[in-house]
């Protein structure tokens, strides 16, 4: 028996130390707030993303997220929420994760970095609705002002450098309930020319290259769009 609680002891300890720990006060407290990015971003122009982090009635931190780009007119609407958020070590980062394009290194030491679970919703054309889940692993300057974002669909696989943000205000909690997403302004197709055909079918390519659909997500949505002419 004393053999047993001293080797479940040990392996709570190795939970605490190499396992994706929970957060602190601390952690909320710098966490919450509105972060945005404006500007352009791999292949995307006038690219505007707004985020909000608050707290939920059950005292967990969640965020939602609204984006629209000039250069996606037919992505009508892109609502992403996150919820679970973990700190991560730098050993966690690199060694489980393994994410190579942002550095675990800095991790614990002047970087905070936590992955959270993220709910993706997009409408295509003001018809086609898509939800995919994915994590979002993210890496906060020390004092919160500054992140970084990489996507991946799940632990261990390839994934690709999200917009990065930069807090506008907050720091303090609060708690918010019952957000409503704003939509961006639908716009109409008004041809089905060869040219708008080859824009809709380069835009939904460089989703796929962005990770946040499949190729099987890409053919549906092209089979739909050539049905359509």
């Amino acid at each position: 028996m004393k053999r047993m609680l001293i080797l479940l002891a040990g392996l709570l300890v190795v939970g605490n130390v190499y396992g994706e720990a929970l957060l602190t006060q601390e952690d909320k407290e710098g966490l919450v707030g509105d972060y945005r990015f404006e500007g352009d971003f791999k292949d995307r122009r006038g690219l505007l993303i707004e985020l909000t982090i608050s707290l939920d009635d059950q005292g967990e931190l969640v965020g939602h997220q609204r984006a629209k780009a000039a250069s996606k007119p037919r992505l009508t609407s892109a609502i992403y929420e996150f919820t679970n958020y973990r700190r991560l070590t730098a050993s966690e980062w690199t060694s489980q994760w393994k994410v190579k394009t942002i550095p675990g290194d800095r991790c614990g030491r002047d970087r905070h970095c936590f992955v959270a679970d993220l709910k993706y919703t997009y409408t295509w054309n003001n018809s086609m609705e898509y939800t995919k889940y994915y994590k979002r692993l993210q890496q906060y300057s020390r004092d919160f002002q500054e992140v970084q974002n990489y996507t991946v669909e799940k632990m261990g696989l390839a994934g690709g450098l999200s917009a990065p943000y930069r807090k506008i205000s907050g720091g303090k909690v609060t708690t918010v309930t019952n957000q409503t997403e704003t939509q961006a302004t639908p716009e109409t197709d008004s041809s089905n020319t060869v040219s708008s055909l080859k824009e809709k079918l380069l835009e939904l390519k460089s989703l796929v290259e962005e990770g946040l659909i499949t190729e099987e997500d890409y053919e549906k949505a092209k089979e739909k769009i050539l049905n359509e002419l």
